[in-house]
């Protein structure tokens, strides 16, 4: 309004206008979300132009509130009842994040585990601020041929907002570069060149500290870092399937035991890998939204479409490292049942052991036991202690135990002696166990299909090559399509080499 009031515009121009920005935008999404975005679109209108377009930057994250925080939320908590439009974090952006406890948490639990935080700063645990990723929005309308009017999403932290700075630092410098480079000379060539600015935010040095001039480059961008993260992750992945191979390997020779492994390496590795994909998912989903702005807008290069291509590319890599590192946490967990099982299998011979050590034992101990109570008509001698003749209670002890331990022994491992040794049952239980074993066996041989398969093989083998050279006659030698079948199979079968 000041500007038509100022130009000495008519009131109708004005309201054209404010109506053409008014029917321009959509809100997304619903009321229940912590903050709101204009849906990224170009909407034109000769001589009016609508532009709504999210753009990627670094921001300062603070554990604690700082005095700009409360301002901010002062700001929020004043037009609570109106539409916000806040900066979102990177997942805020793409996960849409709505107003709850549990959420909350999920959200700064999310908002301090970002692959560009972990790149910076490493271990984050005990940091009360931490650099992050942020979507925030341009808003742009050209509203005369003399006129553009640019807004941009309120910062959290103390730092200068990018798009004033980097648009005016990079005219500077296109200005600065000597013939041939001329700055934008009407409002669409400074839309484009506002708009490219924006997008080229991914693969541009940013300052990530409030303590960098403008001119200082910072040696950090965002494509660089996510590039980092997934070399980084690939030489992780090659160090933890070499000492998993070389560890097994020396346990093969030295003949120990496989022991678990520990899996919380590859676990954790593949947990970030997972990460990297599904930021340069969110990354991707982004740049699609800004390629649509550029495309409306009539960009010829489309810098959006290159950074597409990129993450696709970063991200066809780290689907190679994901599945790398899956197959190793595969082998792992197979090792850890290998050695699990082999525990089992050791178990179950101590307690077989104990089992036989009790059958021989516990009889006899018994039988001892009652041949030691002072009784009178068991052996005494002349001064009345008890006193057994070996040829009396040897044969009734042993023999006893003996007859306690055959039926035992038996039963414990009947289906052993049965399997190794059916010919010591006598007949008829040992020739019935006998067909019966032939039985199952014919039964199980039937069953099996590679068993089949072989069979079918051995018995149609001929006949099956013999075919075969026939086919290939008939394919590769069409000269010879009237000679009888035996005549072409017998033809084939010399001129092998040649067909």
């Amino acid at each position: 309004m000041r500007i038509y009031l100022d130009d000495q515009r008519p009131e109708a121009d004005f309201n054209a206008v404010d109506e053409f920005t008014e029917t321009s935008w959509l809100e997304l999404p619903d009321s229940t979300s912590r903050t709101h975005f204009m849906k990224p679109t170009c909407v034109r209108e000769d001589p009016f132009i609508a532009l709504y377009m999210p753009y990627l930057t670094f921001a300062t994250q603070h554990e604690r509130p700082t005095s700009n925080s409360r301002r901010y939320n002062e700001l929020l908590e004043l037009y609570k009842d109106e539409t916000i439009h806040g900066s979102r974090t990177l997942d805020e952006a793409y996960y849409q994040f709505a107003v709850g406890t549990e959420l909350d948490a999920a959200m700064r639990l999310r908002n301090k585990d970002q692959v560009v935080s972990r790149r910076i700063h490493g271990q984050l645990e005990g940091r009360y601020s931490w650099t992050l990723l942020r979507v925030d929005q341009l808003w742009l309308w050209v509203i005369n041929s003399n006129t553009i009017i640019t807004s941009s999403t309120h910062r959290v932290d103390d730092q200068q907002d990018p798009v004033i700075t980097r648009i005016l630092y990079d005219l500077s410098m296109k200005a600065g570069r000597g013939k041939g480079q001329r700055q934008p000379s009407t409002p669409e060539e400074l839309t484009r060149f506002i708009v490219n600015g924006c997008i080229r935010f991914f693969d541009q040095a940013l300052d990530i500290s409030s303590n960098q001039s403008i001119g200082t480059e910072s040696p950090i961008s965002i494509r660089q870092l996510y590039s980092d993260s997934i070399n980084q992750a690939s030489i992780e992945e090659a160090k933890l399937f070499d000492s998993f191979a070389k560890e097994k390997l020396r346990k093969e020779n030295r003949g120990i035991r496989s022991q678990a492994p520990s899996v919380n390496n590859t676990a954790t590795l593949l947990r970030n890998v997972k990460d990297i994909r599904d930021e340069l998912n969110i990354l991707k989903t982004i740049a699609t939204y800004q390629d649509n702005v550029q495309q409306e807008l009539g960009t010829r290069a489309a810098s959006a479409s290159r950074i597409i291509l990129d993450i696709s590319e970063m991200d066809k890599l780290t689907e190679t490292i994901y599945a790398a590192v899956h197959a190793t946490l595969n082998l792992e967990q197979n090792e850890i049942a290998l050695s699990q099982s082999e525990e089992t299998i050791q178990q179950g011979k101590t307690i077989m052991l104990f089992t036989v050590t009790t059958i021989i034992f516990l009889p006899m101990s018994f039988l001892t036991s009652l041949f030691a109570l002072d009784i009178a008509d068991f052996q005494h001698d002349a001064s009345g202690d008890l006193k057994y003749i070996p040829g009396w209670i040897f044969p009734i002890i042993f023999g006893v135990s003996a007859a306690l331990w055959i039926p035992l022994m038996m039963y414990a491992f009947w289906e052993q002696i049965v399997h190794y040794f059916p010919f010591v049952i006598p007949p008829p239980f040992g020739k019935k166990i006998r067909q019966r074993q032939e039985s199952d066996a014919r039964t199980e041989n039937d069953s099996d299909p590679f068993r089949l398969r072989a069979e079918t093989h051995r018995e149609l083998g001929p006949e099956l090559e013999r075919r075969r050279i026939y086919d290939t006659v008939k394919k590769h030698a069409t000269v010879y399509r009237d000679i009888p079948p035996d005549e072409e199979v017998a033809l084939g079968q010399k001129r092998g080499n040649t067909y």
